[in-house]
């Protein structure tokens, strides 16, 4: 959990509500420069040659996750962007997504009534319906800031417009709504997802626009190991806590 005193965009209420939901003992990971939260390898001279021919993908001689390297790409070859989870962007969206559907079928999200439906379609406006619920799912990491943010899209939606990209969102709210026999109510599902722990937990606000946390209702904590990536890359136990410099990363 990034938590910096100087930094004017997170005031205390947030840490307070953090302290109490997730405890201030929670753990995160170590030092590193491999993204397996579980591993705290250090690349040498070698390993960034080996990114650089890899074209910013690589994997970690201790752990052997693969994994692409932040500013191992310059060129954009992959197409990818990497982040500090470990993970790249689209990567991350899919995982909070499959994470809130496991969640919503074992009844975790029953607040927000029963998943109705699953879009097929990764860059669909909207992720799932739940109940009267039109819901776009965001995802983030607990080392990351504490925002769920509606990024612009350039995916059918040429010039990358943010009040382009919400209007998408509630027209096809409002086609699913006329399908499904009813109207259905716009809603964020903010998945904010421990790696460390293996605990996912959910926040709902109505509308799709940007949300502190601190601003959205948490629903509940779910067990998503059986989901995380990186269960089966552990190469020790798992790390003391620690904290991450993290900029803001939300995917979905």
């Amino acid at each position: 959990m990034l938590r910096n005193a100087e930094n004017p965009r997170v005031g205390p209420k947030y840490w307070q509500m953090a302290d109490n939901l997730w405890g201030a003992d929670e753990t995160h990971g170590l030092y590193g420069d491999c993204a397996n939260p579980y591993c705290d390898y250090n690349m040498d001279e070698d390993d960034w040659r080996d990114v650089q021919m890899g074209e910013g993908r690589w994997q970690c001689p201790n752990c052997r996750w693969d994994q692409l390297v932040p500013d191992g790409d310059p060129y954009g070859m992959l197409g990818l962007k990497p982040t500090r989870s470990g993970l790249d962007t689209a990567s991350m969206g899919s995982l909070g997504e499959e994470v809130a559907q496991a969640a919503a079928r074992d009844g975790a999200l029953s607040p927000l009534g029963p998943l109705r439906w699953v879009s097929p379609d990764y860059n669909d406006p909207i992720d799932m319906v739940m109940g009267n619920n039109a819901l776009e799912v965001k995802t983030l990491h607990s080392e990351s800031f504490p925002r769920f943010k509606i990024a612009p899209s350039s995916v059918n939606r040429p010039g990358k417009n943010r009040a382009g990209t919400i209007a998408a969102k509630v027209q096809r709210a409002r086609e699913l709504g006329e399908a499904l026999g009813h109207p259905l109510v716009e809603g964020l599902l903010g998945v904010r997802l421990n790696f460390y722990t293996g605990r996912a937990d959910f926040f709902y606000a109505p509308e799709y626009r940007d949300r502190m946390m601190t601003a959205m209702e948490h629903l509940a904590d779910y067990d998503f190991s059986k989901q995380n990536p990186f269960r089966d890359h552990v190469p020790g136990e798992l790390p003391q806590q620690g904290e991450t410099p993290d900029p803001e990363e939300v995917f979905g």
